[in-house]
């Protein structure tokens, strides 16, 4: 029984250790996007006229198509100051591209070339919610770490009860 009970508690501290390392790798995304955040809305204001927007959704769309089940990465150009990077190996059924500055944004694009610009936009304006949403994450990680941690405690201390038993066992005998 005891056995089990140390076993348990290596697998819960193997567990909380993989959560602060999760939180580590979510803090340096949130470092990032707020990074990227700041840049974005700092630069000026990136207009662009009707004929700019569809050469520009037509060399994305383009690109796209060429690049499916590539085997390598490759940098289309910038817009609005973010690297825009055709993934590798993308499966056609189901085309992105990647948003890079400081962090990597994937953004999922739809059937329609007019809407690819819509989505780009609508990923760098989401940045803020996006930390959010990672900020929430932390929390979750904090807080199952917190409750491993009560749940080692407990079984630490079934450990001692374990132990005072026995020696009142021996005592007895």
């Amino acid at each position: 029984l005891q056995r089990g009970v140390i076993a348990n508690s290596e697998k819960l501290k193997h567990e909380q250790d993989e959560a602060r390392d999760s939180i580590a790798k979510i803090e340096k995304l949130i470092d990032n996007a707020y990074s990227d955040m700041k840049y974005y809305h700092k630069q000026s204001r990136w207009d662009y006229d009707d004929a700019e927007k569809t050469y520009i959704q037509t060399i994305i769309s383009n690109a796209v198509k060429k690049n499916c089940m590539k085997s390598s990465e490759r940098q289309i150009f910038l817009y609005k100051g973010f690297k825009v990077i055709l993934p590798a190996k993308m499966d056609p059924e189901k085309p992105y591209i990647i948003l890079k500055n400081e962090g990597r944004y994937t953004v999922k694009l739809g059937e329609s070339q007019k809407g690819i610009l819509i989505r780009i936009n609508n990923c760098l304006n989401g940045l803020e919610k996006y930390i959010e949403q990672l900020h929430a994450s932390v929390y979750k990680l904090c807080d199952k770490i917190s409750r491993i941690q009560t749940e080692i405690d407990n079984e630490l201390s079934y450990i001692d009860k374990i132990d005072a038993l026995e020696a009142k066992l021996k005592i007895i005998d």
